[in-house]
């Protein structure tokens, strides 16, 4: 695997109303599928950062979360998935 020049990041996301909140974030993106998944790739203050929505099922979140993994050639294998409400 290639070394990486900047750090990678995954983003998990249950709904579609935190993906649009993230990509807002994220600004510029391009979108990649990999494995039938479509992931928006792009960069946020120094880090490569792959978004994915994955829907509310954990166990539906982790292969898509690898597949994220993959995508970015990420060496570190840290992911945490946020769930929110709104008020």
């Amino acid at each position: 695997m290639p070394q990486r020049s900047s750090p990678a990041a995954v983003i998990v996301t249950a709904i579609e109303v935190e993906t649009r909140a993230v990509l807002r974030q994220l600004g510029k993106h391009t979108v990649e599928t990999v494995k039938g998944t479509g992931f928006f790739k792009g960069q946020f203050e120094g880090w490569d950062m792959a978004v994915v929505e994955a829907g509310p099922d954990n166990a539906r979140a982790a292969p898509i979360a690898v597949r994220a993994l993959e995508l970015l050639q990420a060496r570190g294998r840290a992911v945490r998935r946020y769930r929110g409400a709104l008020a």
